[in-house]
């Protein structure tokens, strides 16, 4: 099976403290890579403010993941988003 490119796109709490988002983003790093995510880079895009309020906040610190992975195991990914408070909203684009 071929990797596919993925640009994904989260945006956390504001309110988290570093050392709290830096350890949230290694554990979606980690979850990238046992998902068979290849040559995983992390970007920081800044932060926002949102057009309307998500979770009671009004900005939020937007990150971005550019890697290759094989399109079939990116469901376990999609199941530790969804399930993570921390995250405010995130989007995965098959690129």
């Amino acid at each position: 099976m071929s990797a596919t490119s993925y640009e994904f796109v989260v945006v956390l709490d504001p309110q988290l403290k570093e050392k709290d988002q830096d350890s949230l983003l290694k554990d979606i790093q980690a979850k990238l890579e046992k998902a068979g995510g290849q040559d995983v880079k992390i970007d920081f895009f800044g932060r926002r403010e949102f057009v309307y309020p998500i979770k009671k906040q009004t900005q939020g610190n937007y990150w971005i993941f550019n890697f290759w992975a094989n399109h079939l195991k990116m469901e376990e990914v999609n199941l530790f988003l969804n399930r993570e408070t921390k995250i405010l909203r995130y989007l995965l684009l098959k690129i």
